[in-house]
């Protein structure tokens, strides 16, 4: 086979230092001061990475910077092509389509990881060299071929899937446990009405604004041009369900009442529910990272006991 160099590093926090090289023909290491070692004389390997700290801060500075300018460049894009109606519309899933694409930057660029290589007389080096020597290490001695296994219990390829679904599963759970409560009515209760044809909130307590005023009917669907303003009504028997969006962060604002002839009940409302979606998206990703991190030792704890159980 093609004999395939190395360089032997030294490792560092954040630069490594590079001190010679090696080649390997699947038969022997040479090393380029001249001396070699057969693969029989391989005694022990190990695979290694730079520290903790400053892996986790590459990584979230990979998530950070993909997503941030895949977001911003799909903005501009919507924006500039389609207008701010689309824009407004697909909002949400670019935020979510970020995020997906920042974690797979932050798993293809991953530092690089180290092999140290320790021989019978003693010696070793470490190598900067991607995983896929390991296979080619595991077939000159198949007794290590089980050691990949334990170190990435999780192929590559379902990394993503992996995390993706259990991000979904904290982002539910989650969200069921973030939605407002419904609270009864206070000052700031309001009904709607139409001035012109056109609907507007007034607040319940304002009783001179609500006289000879129509209350809009149901069910009732009202956008305006912008998409910045929308108005849903919805009714269940004397029930009306009212919900406001008019671009807050408190959105929709919801109210529900009871419209017997002339006579209004107020029942409940609450505000807040897109913002709580939002939130659950964005604050899911920390119980999803360590749900993640605990599959991989359950699932490595799981290997150690069945391969010592050979």
């Amino acid at each position: 086979m093609k004999p395939h160099r190395y360089p032997i590093i030294i490792p560092r926090r954040l630069i490594d230092k590079t001190v010679g090289m090696v080649a390997f023909d699947g038969e022997q290491f040479t090393l380029d001061n001249g001396k070699s070692y057969p693969a029989g004389a391989l005694a022990d390997m190990r695979f290694g990475a730079i520290g903790y700290p400053a892996r986790a801060l590459w990584s979230f500075l990979s998530f950070f910077a993909v997503a941030l300018l895949f977001f911003l460049l799909s903005g501009i894009f919507f924006y500039t092509v389609l207008g701010r109606e689309w824009l407004a519309t697909a909002i949400t899933p670019l935020i979510l389509l970020s995020i997906i694409v920042g974690i797979w930057a932050a798993d293809r660029f991953q530092p690089r990881e180290y092999l140290q290589l320790i021989f019978t007389d003693g010696n070793a080096i470490i190598l900067r060299a991607p995983r896929s020597f390991l296979p080619l290490l595991s077939r000159l001695k198949p007794e290590w071929a089980w050691q990949d296994r334990l170190e990435n219990p999780c192929p590559r390829w379902a990394r993503i899937p992996l995390g993706l679904c259990c991000w979904a599963l904290c982002g539910v759970v989650m969200y069921y446990a973030a939605i407002p409560d419904w609270r009864p009515p206070d000052n700031f209760f309001s009904l709607c009405i139409l001035e012109e044809g056109y609907p507007r909130f007034i607040r319940f307590t304002d009783k001179e604004l609500l006289q000879g005023k129509t209350l809009c009917p149901a069910p009732y669907d009202f956008q305006n041009e912008e998409g910045f303003y929308r108005v849903t009504i919805q009714r269940e028997g004397d029930v009306f369900y009212a919900a406001l969006w008019n671009d807050s962060p408190a959105d929709p604002f919801e109210y529900v009442y009871r419209a017997d002839n002339d006579r209004i009940t107020p029942l409940k409302q609450r505000r807040g529910l897109l913002m709580a979606r939002a939130m659950t998206i964005i604050f899911a990703a920390f119980p999803a990272a360590f749900l993640y991190a605990l599959i991989k030792v359950l699932w490595r704890f799981y290997l150690r006991r069945r391969y010592a159980s050979r």
